[in-house]
C-alpha cells in the first residue's frame, strides 16, 4: 500500500522533520545507508523511544546470546570489537529501519481502517517518541541480563 509523506510526517512525531529530510535523501540518492547517532549509541532504547519494540527486543536477545558465547570463548576487547560494530550497524542502517517500520504500520492502519480522518489519528498514535518504551526496553534489558547472571551463576555451580 502506498504511504505519503503526510503519513510518514504524521508517524515520526516530534522528529518528523529530522526523519523526513533524511528518508527524502536517501530516497533521491538512492542510498540505503545513512547516519543516526541515536541509533549508534542507544540501539535498544533508541529502538524503544521510537516504538519499535519487537526490534528492541530482538537485539536484547542477541546481545545476550552473543554475550554468553563472547564471555565464554574471547577476550574482553573482542566483545567490546563487537558491541561497537553492532552499534555502527545500527547507525548506519538505522534510519533505514526506522523508515521500514514506518511504512509498515502506517501500511497496516490504512488496510485496516477505511475512514481518512481515523488513519491520521492512529498512524500518530502509534508513531512518535515514547519515554515509557525506553524504560520498558531499560527494564527488559534488566531481566534479560539478570536471567544471564542467574543462568551462568548456575551453571558454575553444577
Amino acid at each position: 500500500m502506498e504511504v505519503n509523506e503526510e503519513e510518514l510526517n504524521l508517524f515520526a512525531g516530534n522528529k518528523d522533520n529530522y526523519y523526513l529530510k533524511k528518508w527524502k535523501n536517501m530516497e533521491e540518492s538512492g542510498e540505503i545507508i545513512d547516519w543516526n547517532w541515536g541509533a549508534f549509541f542507544f540501539q535498544t532504547m533508541w529502538m524503544g523511544y521510537r516504538k519499535m519494540y519487537l526490534y528492541a527486543a530482538v537485539l536484547i536477545g542477541l546481545l545476550v546470546y552473543i554475550d554468553v558465547v563472547l564471555i565464554a570463548s574471547l577476550h574482553p576487547l573482542t566483545q567490546l570489537g563487537v558491541d561497537i560494530f553492532i552499534g555502527i550497524l545500527f547507525g548506519i542502517f538505522g534510519n533505514r529501519l526506522y523508515l521500514k517500520h514506518a511504512m509498515k504500520k502506517i501500511s497496516v492502519i490504512k488496510s485496516d481502517q477505511p475512514d481518512p480522518e481515523i488513519q491520521k489519528i492512529e498512524i500518530a498514535k502509534a508513531g512518535g517518541t515514547s519515554w515509557i518504551g525506553v524504560g520498558l526496553v531499560l527494564m527488559g534489558t534488566y531481566f534479560a541480563v539478570r536471567l544471564l547472571y542467574y543462568f551462568l551463576h548456575e551453571g558454575a555451580k553444577l
